[in-house]
Parts: C-alpha cells; sequence; structure tokens
C-alpha cells in the first residue's frame, strides 16, 4: 500500500435496549452500595445509652443515644426508580415522629403508662366475668389491692402521652455528607 490510505466503512449496531438495561442495572446497583454505605454510617453513628444513667440524653447537634434499638434498627435504603435516586432514612411508621425531630429538631408526642396505684377502700377493677365485662368493687383486702393493680397494668388503663420539644440530634445528614464524596468512585467505570 504504497502512500495510498484505504478507506473502509464500519457499521456498528447497538442494541440500545440492551444498553440502557445495562446502564440501569449499573446506576442501581451503585446507589443501592451507596445507600448501605450511608445506613451503615448512621447507625454506627448512634450509640447506645449508659446501662446506669436511663435518662441521659446526647448533647443538641451530636447523634441521638439509642435507649432501646428502635431507631437505629428501622433506618432502611431503597431506589426510587421514578427519580433514579436512593431514599435512605428511618420508616416512618416503625419510628414514629420522634426520629424526624430528632433530625431537625421539633416536638414528639411520646407514649408512656404509669399503672394506677390502688390502695385499700378505692373502688377500682378486679377483673372480667364471664361475658367478658369489668367487675369493679370495692378493694376491701390487700389481695384484692394487688389484683387491681395487676389488672390495671394487664389493661394498660393508664396510658398517657405527652409532647415534649426535641432538639435537634442529626444522624442522617452527617452521614450523607461523609459519604457523598466517595460517590464519584462508586460510579466510575460502572459499564464494565
Amino acid at each position: 500500500m504504497s502512500g495510498k490510505h484505504r478507506r473502509q466503512n464500519v457499521w456498528v449496531f447497538f442494541d440500545t435496549e440492551k444498553l440502557n438495561k445495562l446502564s440501569d442495572d449499573a446506576v442501581e446497583k451503585r446507589l443501592l452500595k451507596f445507600g448501605a454505605f450511608v445506613r451503615s454510617d448512621a447507625r454506627r453513628s448512634i450509640r447506645e445509652a449508659p446501662k446506669r444513667k436511663r435518662e441521659k440524653n446526647s448533647k443538641p447537634g451530636n447523634p441521638p443515644l439509642s435507649h432501646t434499638g428502635n431507631l437505629k434498627k428501622n433506618i432502611f435504603f431503597g431506589r426510587d426508580k421514578r427519580e433514579n435516586s436512593v431514599v435512605i432514612g428511618p420508616h416512618k411508621n416503625r419510628s414514629g415522629a420522634a426520629a424526624h425531630a430528632l433530625e431537625y429538631g421539633g416536638s414528639a408526642t411520646i407514649k408512656g403508662f404509669v399503672p394506677k396505684v390502688y390502695e385499700l377502700g378505692d373502688r377500682g377493677a378486679i377483673g372480667r366475668d364471664a361475658n367478658g365485662r369489668v367487675v369493679v368493687k370495692k378493694l376491701v383486702t390487700e389481695a384484692m389491692v394487688a389484683r387491681a393493680n395487676r389488672f390495671a397494668i394487664e389493661r394498660n388503663d393508664a396510658a398517657i402521652s405527652r409532647t415534649v420539644k426535641i432538639e435537634a440530634r442529626p444522624y442522617m445528614s452527617p452521614a450523607f455528607e461523609r459519604n457523598l464524596p466517595h460517590a464519584p468512585q462508586l460510579f466510575r467505570n460502572s459499564l464494565k
């Protein structure tokens, strides 16, 4: 081929559907990996509350302490296909409004239980009759008082709720910020 260049046409056909599926799968895999990193980081930041000082809370601005493990257990992640993104955070129905209040500050209603304490001479429920109706009598013996107190706990008839103001103790946004610089590395060469 002395000095002459040969020209050749090359036709390449791409199966665009297959390529898009490959791309979507790769993006989904990387998004879910990022979600897992953020979730793990957020869970690690929530330390267990000291056993001796049960009422001790973390300082505002620091991640919350875990008293029951409920918040830590209920942090999930999942892909939102419509937005092509990943959603990471506590499950609202399982963690309640306190999870939101802990992250951003605000108020939350806390349900509690303080059983009524009966004494001799009080009228109290001591059980149910054959038809399932609650039997209320004047408590004349110590055994009746003890029975009424146990029955109050079983019935949960002294449930109370109170609204408390919570200063922000963010745990999700710091975890997200700490992991964001690593996101480009996750997506690099994702179509191998």
